[in-house]
């Protein structure tokens, strides 16, 4: 009642006439009906009529006041800032009666039009940088925005301060009104209307309206930027809610799926665990050996205590089992014959037929291509049983009007698969050969391309005639596949397994231990120091283990590390060459040395090698060669020394005498 009062007085006081409107604005309590009130209290005279426009009537100034009040009511009733803008610019371009309206934002520093309203479209959002002086007259524009001061321009084109503006310039324009949008100081951002079809379209009672909207405009801004904000906020906070309860459920799903994967995994443990006992007691022995010793070189007899089990075992056992062809294509001495003898006897024990044929047996470059595949099938002839079964040589003899190869794949299919075992299991157990050395082919004098192919050619019969699932292969040798054969269409090791045979791990040398046990008190430490010198090279642990056992002395306690260090020092690595028997440290160096890659560059890359410590595999021809003589090895993609004495004795001094 109170603020109507002020109002009915204010308005028979012209000095207090915009003080009403304020009040009304700001205020925002008194209702419509109060207000219509207060505006029907007569006039007590002309002169305290207020003049809004100067060319309206006392009753359009009342009408305008009804707008102001009503359109301030619209903007402040508005909380969605899209809708905000599109309101705001409707009315301000309404009230103004502008052809252009622009309403420009200040973001985060940056000017760029919000809202847009030209004759009957309106559009929001639009986020346009002022950037475009010929688009936009930024000169004006930045002006209001630095001194926060309105402008008003009855002839732009004309007007001294902005007439260098290029916008201007290029369209002529006319009346021009630019206001700023304050609230407690701060710039929120600017509008700007255009009138071109008149000049003083915008008089100073027109931008105290527009000021009057633009005090509540900044106001509603705000309040809908931080409304905005809060939805965002909101959205935000939902989202994350939802996907950490999403999180949750996968996270619980994923235990109990993973509980469940182990308890399975324990099951299948707990079968192989009894499964590899079983093996274990048929690829070792377990007789009490009272002339227990080690073995250097050659190959381990089935029987032999010191055999020392490794993933390859298992890998290879496996993949016969499966019915693959498999190859095991490594340096020398790193048990390859030893294991293909422990495998026959493990297979035999299960009603395997095996063959081994050492290639060396049927002869080099001295041998013509009949004679060698004869050679082959004379091998399996006689390791297979059936001197009793089949005259060879007749049978042989027959075939002469067929290829060297085409005899020898017949011979398989006409005499191995039939005559191969018993009455009762010739359909059914396998037949696995097993052919050693087999980079001895590289020494012929004819391609063997053809051998290689016949394999490949056994193995896809295998999906149309039953009886050729009997025949596995298994080839052992010191080479690459590409070395063997270079018809990439026709080579078997493209469809096969391949074995890699790495140096023993401690607890795969636990067989090892028998032997050290009279001479220390503490042989997994004897053990332990040995592996350190040699890093499981079968044979030079073999042969630090058998100094170990005929030391003359017993190793003191405490004292393993430094005994071991110096038993290899000078049993092994001192005048080397001398002491190398049976050989291998030789059998390395004429590896390098005399390969048929160049000398110097084999060094080059193991000199790389020994000084960085480890270098990336790049799969070049060069470092398989130097890979297969054994100096180094391969382990998680970088190339290494394989162990501490082949770096002290093939060191640089080595290299710097070899290199040519």
């Amino acid at each position: 009642i109170l603020i109507a009062n002020r109002c009915i007085y204010f308005k028979f006081d012209p000095c207090y006439q915009r003080s009403r409107l304020f009040f009304i604005f700001s205020l925002g309590t008194v209702s419509q009906f109060q207000l219509e009130q207060t505006l029907s209290q007569p006039k007590l005279n002309h002169q305290q009529e207020i003049a809004i426009d100067s060319t309206t009537s006392s009753n359009s100034e009342e009408l305008d006041l009804m707008s102001i009040v009503k359109a301030s009511q619209t903007i402040a009733a508005e909380i969605v800032l899209d809708e905000l803008l599109r309101k705001l610019i409707q009315i301000v371009v309404e009230n103004a009666g502008a052809q252009l309206g622009l309403l420009i934002l200040d973001q985060q520093g940056q000017l760029s039009i919000e809202a847009k309203a030209q004759g009957q479209e309106t559009t929001v959002s639009i986020s346009i940088p002022l950037t475009d002086s010929e688009q936009f007259p930024l000169s004006i524009i930045n002006y209001v925005a630095r001194t926060q001061e309105s402008v008003i321009l009855d002839s732009a084109a004309s007007e001294q301060l902005f007439n260098h503006d290029p916008y201007l310039v290029k369209n002529q324009s006319q009346s021009i009104l630019c206001t700023p949008l304050v609230n407690q100081g701060e710039l929120l951002g600017l509008i700007y209307l255009e009138n071109n079809l008149t000049t003083q379209a915008f008089t100073n009672d027109r931008l105290e309206i527009i000021n009057i909207l633009a005090s509540q405009a900044a106001i509603s801004l705000k309040n809908a930027v931080l409304y905005q904000q809060m939805q965002t906020l909101n959205e935000n906070l939902q989202e994350t809610k939802e996907a950490l309860a999403e999180s949750n459920r996968n996270l619980e799903q994923k235990v109990q799926q993973r509980t469940q994967s182990l308890s399975e995994t324990l099951e299948v443990l707990k079968a192989t665990q009894a499964e590899l006992q079983f093996e274990n007691r048929l690829l070792r022995s377990e007789a009490d050996f009272s002339d227990y010793d080690y073995q250097v070189g050659g190959s381990l007899p089935m029987d032999a205590p010191t055999y020392v089990v490794r993933s390859a075992d298992r890998y290879l056992y496996k993949a016969i089992k499966q019915g693959k062809f498999c190859y095991i294509l490594n340096p020398r001495q790193m048990g390859k014959s030893s294991l293909m003898i422990q495998m026959m006897h493990h297979l035999r024990h299960e009603g395997y037929y095996c063959a081994a044929i050492d290639l060396t047996r049927i002869g080099g470059d001295d041998v013509t291509r009949e004679q060698w595949y004869k050679g082959l099938a004379v091998e399996l002839w006689k390791n297979l049983g059936l001197l009793r079964k089949v005259n060879l040589k007749q049978w042989w003899q027959q075939q002469s009007d067929l290829s060297p190869v085409q005899r020898f794949s017949e011979f398989l299919e006409e005499v191995v698969l039939p005559y191969v075992g018993t009455e009762e299991d010739k359909t059914s157990q396998p037949i696995v050969i097993f052919i050693d050395e087999i980079d001895a082919v590289l020494s012929l004098d004819f391609s063997v391309n053809d051998f290689f192919a016949l394999i490949r050619a056994c193995y896809n019969l295998g999906g149309i005639n039953s009886a050729y699932r009997r025949l596995r292969f298994v080839l052992l040798g010191v080479a690459t596949p590409s070395d063997l054969i270079t018809d990439t269409r026709r080579t078997p090791f493209n469809i096969g397994e391949a074995i890699s045979l790495s140096g023993f791990k401690r607890h795969e040398a636990q067989p090892l231990l028998q032997g050290l046990t009279e001479k220390v008190e503490n042989p997994q430490t004897v053990l332990k120091e040995v592996l350190a010198w040699t890093k499981g090279q079968p044979f030079l642990t073999q042969k630090i283990c058998h100094l170990i056992r005929n030391a003359s002395e017993p190793i003191p306690a405490q004292q393993e590390a430094t005994w071991v260090s110096e038993l290899v020092q000078t049993n092994i690595i001192d005048n080397w060459e001398a002491q190398d028997e049976p050989e291998h440290l030789k059998t390395v160096r004429d590896r390098v040395l005399y390969s048929r890659w160049p000398r110097n560059e084999l060094l080059a890359l193991y000199e790389q090698i020994l000084e960085q410590g480890a270098v990336p595999v790049q799969e070049t021809p060069l470092e398989k060669e130097l890979i297969l003589s054994g100096l180094v090895k391969q382990e998680e993609g970088y190339l290494q020394v394989k162990n501490p004495i082949y770096e002290i004795i093939f060191n640089q001094e080595w290299i710097a005498r070899n290199k040519s």
